[in-house]
């Protein structure tokens, strides 16, 4: 019991999943409705094709939109608030925009700022708070530093990829030194995205495409937190060699990969109740796997009935929250999912001739 809200592990920190039965399922098995928050579209508050990331605090989104290395803020409806744009080189300045925290230690809006190799923190209205100094450490290259977390008031976690390899570095900012470095994860995909991560009940996850271990992220080292046993052996990058036909045909480098490799888990998030992920099969069949923490159970879900598709990005105890961009909606939403009031948004939306901004949408949990 935690918070009056029952709260529960996963059993012996395995997830077992059986392949051979791959079910059909309801998203109202799970979900009691689903809400669509279109962001409001104007000249000053467009955001670029990919969003980056979202945070939900306070009752707004702060939206990291990757093009404009900006911060968009929308209250809970959707409604435009501001934008945090900072490009220059002077105090408080910026030349490009990776990553964005809100500090749970602070309050504060941390920016990483990778060319510059500095954390910016700005207050929730972007009034400028203070700089870091320049991040170094032997060989880092600055200019790649990719991801951000603050897990203490003075400690900050990295994530660097470079040249075909991926680290995690830990950074005391009160004494600007870098005291610990983990583990070399091998991109063997070719695929900078491989490393991904997911906050949960204020611990964050790290979790790679190729291995069927999560990690958490400790206050000095990663932590083994559980895995997914799929019946089949963890993909070794190390003793992955390329052959010369593998360098020569990339589909028989795919190949090699899926054969080894079967299922990737693309997206996961957990509550205090169910772990969901998005799953490749075999390189081209996206699957779900919703691991029910109660009762033990994991599902292996092919399709939902109302939806062929369906893309989780953030879990929390009340909901999924998702975005789409305008002409993809009709893809993951329609009609049938929805009530009336949330029904009219999603025809208003998609009558619309002018390209919108993006809609965010929750599945609230029963």
């Amino acid at each position: 019991m935690k918070d009056s809200v029952f709260y529960y592990p996963i059993k012996n920190n395995r997830i077992t999943v059986d392949v051979s039965k791959l079910e059909t399922a309801s998203l109202f098995d799970y979900f009691s409705h689903i809400e669509l928050i279109p962001l409001e579209t104007r000249r000053d508050a467009l955001i670029g094709r990919h969003i980056e990331k979202i945070i939900f605090h306070q009752d707004q989104y702060y939206i990291l939109c990757g093009q404009q290395h900006a911060v968009l803020i929308f209250d809970v409806n959707g409604n435009f608030i501001e934008k945090i744009r900072r490009i220059g080189n002077g105090p408080g300045e910026y030349l490009m925009l990776y990553d964005i925290i809100i500090n749970p230690f602070t309050g504060n809006l941390d920016f990483l700022c990778p060319f510059t190799g500095r954390v910016n923190s700005y207050d929730l209205s972007g009034k400028h708070i203070w700089t870091s100094e320049r991040i170094s450490y032997q060989d880092t290259d600055l200019s790649t530093l990719h991801r951000l977390f603050a897990i203490s008031e003075n400690i900050y976690i990295f994530y660097t990829w470079r040249h075909a390899s991926q680290h995690i570095t830990y950074y005391n900012i009160a004494e600007n030194r870098i005291f610990h470095r983990e583990r070399d994860y091998k991109d063997v995909s070719n695929n900078t995205a491989d490393i991904r991560f997911y906050e949960y009940n204020g611990q964050w996850y790290l979790y790679s495409l190729f291995d069927y271990s999560v990690y958490s992220l400790g206050r000095d080292s990663l932590l083994w937190a559980y895995e997914w046993d799929f019946g089949k052996p963890v993909f070794d990058a190390d003793n992955f060699v390329l052959t010369e036909q593998m360098k020569g045909d990339y589909d028989t480098y795919l190949a090699e990969i899926w054969r080894r490799y079967p299922y990737m888990l693309i997206n996961q998030g957990q509550n205090n109740r169910y772990v969901i992920s998005r799953v490749i099969r075999g390189a081209i069949e996206y699957s779900y796997l919703i691991y029910d923490k109660m009762t033990n159970e994991s599902k292996f879900i092919g399709n939902f009935i109302e939806a062929v598709n369906f893309l989780p990005r953030i879990v929390t105890n009340d909901y999924v929250l998702a975005y789409y961009r305008h002409e993809e909606v009709h893809r993951f939403i329609t009609e049938e999912m929805l009530d009336e009031e949330n029904r009219n948004k999603l025809n208003i939306y998609l009558d619309s001739k002018i390209e919108l901004n993006p809609v965010i949408v929750k599945y609230h949990f029963k």
